[in-house]
């Protein structure tokens, strides 16, 4: 199971309103992807993702969620335990 203190999402100007429904439905995507086992990690950050014009909360959930489960998955230096 995915479990999160706080997420912090930093937005481009404009998606603002969109970030309370964006981290939800993080969420919700991260609820149907393969948890890793016993890891816990005090921060996380992602690289920049490469947003389409005109992609949907669920597509940007999506991305966020895809590079959270590949980072940690992944063992990136991304991650600080």
């Amino acid at each position: 199971m995915w479990t999160f203190d706080q997420l912090r999402l930093v937005l481009p100007a404009g998606f603002e309103h969109r970030a309370a429904g964006i981290a939800r439905l993080v969420a919700e995507e991260l609820a149907g992807l393969p948890a890793p086992g016993n890891v816990s990690l005090r921060s996380l950050s992602l690289p920049p993702l490469e947003i389409q014009s005109g992609a949907s909360d669920r597509q940007i959930a999506g991305q966020v969620a895809r590079s959270i489960a590949s980072t940690v998955g992944g063992g990136s230096s991304a991650l600080n335990p």
